[in-house]
């Protein structure tokens, strides 16, 4: 503290480039001032500073009676007051609660603060955190008594100039949530979009335990410029119990993927998840916008019962991925077998992969839910090394000959042990870098 006056009406505290003025300091009319580096802010009427946090949390209960906590009292709080908030250059406030940050540019943030209300603005041009840019135009929260309103509109885009656009609206009253939000995201030579709006509602049980209906309505997708849609369906949320309704993805009136059941501790409750021809490069789009060449056609049925507890169960039904493919290396066809072993309390596996009529790798194995305890056994025979060269191309060209291995995996995931051999079999390759051709026909263990 370089400074400090009090008064008999007043209170000024300087503290480096932070400065903080009160007048009066007690009781009656007050008016608060706070200079910083990255903040400047006023506080005026009749307050105390520490029923103002709990008069926010009244207000925030309001919203959503349903969260609030027995103890909590619902008072009338006497806070009359209005507050104006300015943040600016927030990289100290990054770097608070993680150096890692590099925070470029400005980053401003108005807010507008009173007793019955409320109103937030975000609004900047852009800001780079690390090697990603992040614009965010607008953002606009909005509290008047019992409701609440969220609107926004933010640009993301990484060192590979792949962007990410988000919009957004939700408003609340009354445990009642409503929005709608519209993702765009463009890569190289990928292209997804999505826009949904949905319904939502918090509520209590007779036992006092959280509850969450959720209905998704209107969910349309353009994913690899292919039109998909979603079809409508609700959720019912408990705190140890989630319920599905048939939740589908559509290709016009044929549905890719469905998703149903129950979802929760016990084993009699199963949730159902179907596939019927799914690319799976358009899987991993949906999932996470970005562009793979990994691709094939999904198929089969995956059946998992007690998801939420420690006894987890697994069981498949003629799933598999057809013409597994790297670019246009295909691989092979992949089956993948789950079933539940009571004699030995574990998710038994069996992972094959079949190309040129034969199997050219086959992984058994079984894993324990309740140890998290991992045994497996792979057998990897005679494999076109040529299948590898797409994930090392900028290193190597000319890559022939073969691959085989076998495989143990033993241990407690995730500190599991991997022993074994590899057998290479008249391989070649030309390193690019040297421009020196190498030959492999050893056995390493």
């Amino acid at each position: 503290i370089d400074e400090l006056r009090l008064k008999r009406d007043s209170l000024e505290l300087n503290m480096g480039k932070t400065v903080l003025y009160q007048s009066p300091i007690l009781h009656g009319n007050k008016f608060l001032q706070i200079s910083a580096p990255f903040l400047q802010g006023n506080l005026t009427g009749n307050y105390d500073i520490p029923l103002i946090y709990d008069e926010f949390r009244a207000s925030f209960y309001k919203v959503f009676p349903s969260l609030k906590p027995k103890d909590f009292l619902m008072d009338s709080f006497d806070n009359r007051y209005q507050m104006d908030l300015t943040l600016f250059h927030l990289e100290p406030v990054f770097n608070f609660f993680n150096k890692d940050y590099s925070l470029q540019d400005t980053l401003s943030l108005s807010a507008s603060i009173a007793s019955d209300s409320s109103k937030l603005s975000l609004s900047l041009s852009s800001f780079r955190m690390n090697d990603k840019q992040i614009k965010i135009p607008q953002l606009y929260l909005s509290r008047q008594k019992d409701s609440l309103q969220l609107k926004g509109d933010t640009r993301y885009q990484n060192q590979d100039d792949e962007e990410l656009s988000a919009n957004f609206a939700f408003s609340a009253i009354s445990d009642n949530v409503s929005g709608q939000i519209s993702l765009l995201s463009l890569a190289d030579s990928a292209m997804f979009h999505l826009a949904l709006q949905f319904d939502a509602q918090l509520a209590r049980t007779n036992s006092g335990e959280k509850e969450l209906f959720l209905n998704l309505d209107t969910i349309v997708c353009d994913v690899n410029h292919q039109s998909l849609s979603f079809s409508p369906s609700s959720f019912h949320w408990q705190e140890d119990r989630i319920d599905i309704a048939k939740f589908s993805l559509m290709r016009g009136d044929s549905p890719l993927i469905s998703l149903s059941g129950v979802a929760s501790n016990s084993v009699t409750d199963t949730l159902h998840l179907q596939f019927r021809e799914m690319e799976l490069s358009t899987l991993l789009t949906l999932l996470t916008g970005g562009d793979y060449h990994l691709n094939a056609l999904l198929h089969g049925d995956i059946y998992a019962s007690a998801l939420l507890g420690d006894q987890m169960r697994f069981s498949t039904n003629n799933f598999g991925a057809d013409s597994l493919r790297y670019n246009e290396n295909v691989w092979g066809d992949l089956s993948f077998q789950a079933l539940w072993d009571n004699s030995q309390k574990g998710i038994s596996t069996r992972l094959a992969l079949h190309n040129e009529q034969r199997d050219v790798m086959k992984v058994d194995g079984i894993f324990y839910p309740s140890t998290s305890v991992l045994t497996m056994d792979a057998l990897i025979d005679s494999i076109p090394m040529v299948l590898f060269l797409p994930f090392v191309s900028e290193y190597i060209s000319g890559l022939t000959g073969y691959v085989g291995s076998s495989l143990k995996v033993r241990g407690e995931i995730p500190n599991i042990s991997l022993t074994g051999k590899f057998f290479f079999d008249k391989v070649k390759m030309d390193v690019r870098y040297s421009g020196t051709t190498y030959s492999l026909l050893d056995t390493i263990q």
